[in-house]
């Protein structure tokens, strides 16, 4: 409660304007040369080509499925189920993410979520070849294969709209963290701009293929180039890791000032009162926030945008 109360002595706060001055400077500058973030926005698109994955995959519906109503390979009813059935599984993502985030890391998470996207366009391009090899017990034909598969694309797409924000947020400076985390809404255009350009020019196959790619590179980048979020390394008690990091993104040797803010925000962090989920939700602060947060999110999902561009293709 001491830290609601109003200051006693005004000397113990520092001017904001100040405070903010300062950190520019901090961040602005190595040595006397400017801070360059080369590696950070190398770091910010590797992680954003989730959002490309996540955006193809939430789009793919548009140009497909009027294609696989003229081969006469669904109906209407099965059409819809092949759209919706990603909504089942984006509302499982993140719960999912959530256990991982802290367990496994970041970086390995954003990985396990690029491959079972990959698995799923995989599914959808063999699934006509795969049904037949299939034991007739298992009750597996084309359309329940291509069912599994976009429901593993929705639970993909789940996990990306938790871990990349995250991972995002976690390595930015405070003077791009804004602008970096608001590209994921950018780059998930650009998936949707994909399927849309590709999907009524091209064969399923091809369309598959080509969204086959930012999954893969998104793999490839965290696999072989970018770290893990330095702040989970300090939590996992790995501050050699977290330094390197810290370095590479910030293409400087001197990180200690910022280690050492981040170690000294986490130990703060785990000296407050653990609250139950319960202990939140009974709050009346608490309720009044999420109450906020929920009635602007009904209004985004019930508006029509997300089944428009969903369904933009279908005639």
């Amino acid at each position: 409660m001491d830290r609601l109360l109003p200051p006693s002595n005004q000397e113990e706060y520092p001017n904001p304007l100040d405070t903010e001055r300062d950190q520019y400077a901090e961040l602005s500058s190595s040595n006397g040369h400017p801070t360059r973030r080369r590696n950070l926005y190398l770091a910010a698109f590797g992680a954003n080509l989730a959002s490309v994955a996540s955006g193809c995959a939430m789009a793919w519906s548009s140009p497909s499925i009027p294609k696989l109503k003229d081969q006469g390979l669904i109906d209407d009813n099965q059409g819809s189920w092949l759209t919706s059935l990603l909504a089942v599984g984006a509302s499982i993502g993140p719960f999912l993410a959530y256990r991982l985030v802290d367990r496994i890391g970041r970086r390995t998470t954003i990985i396990l979520n690029m491959l079972v996207i990959i698995i799923s366009w995989a599914l959808l391009d063999i699934a006509p070849v795969l049904a037949p090899h299939i034991p007739s017990e298992f009750k597996l034909d084309t359309l329940n294969i291509m069912y599994i598969a976009r429901f593993l694309s929705g639970i993909g797409v789940g996990c990306s709209f938790m871990v990349t924000p995250l991972y995002i947020a976690e390595i930015s400076d405070t003077l791009v963290r804004s602008a970096l985390c608001s590209s994921m809404q950018l780059f998930l255009i650009v998936g949707f701009l994909v399927e849309y350009t590709v999907g009524p020019y091209y064969s399923s196959t091809v369309l598959n293929g080509v969204s086959l790619v930012p999954p893969i590179l998104c793999v490839l980048v965290f696999a072989c180039v970018l770290p893990d979020s330095p702040l989970f390394l300090l939590q996992q008690g790995n501050g050699e890791g977290a330094f390197r990091a810290l370095q590479w993104l910030r293409q400087q040797h001197d990180v200690y000032g910022e280690i050492g803010s981040s170690q000294k925000s986490l130990e703060e962090s785990r000296s407050l009162e653990v609250v139950s989920w319960v202990g939140l939700l009974t709050t009346p602060f608490h309720i009044k926030c999420l109450s906020y947060g929920l009635i602007l999110i009904f209004f985004q999902q019930f508006s029509g945008v997300p089944s428009w561009l969903l369904l933009f293709g279908l005639r």
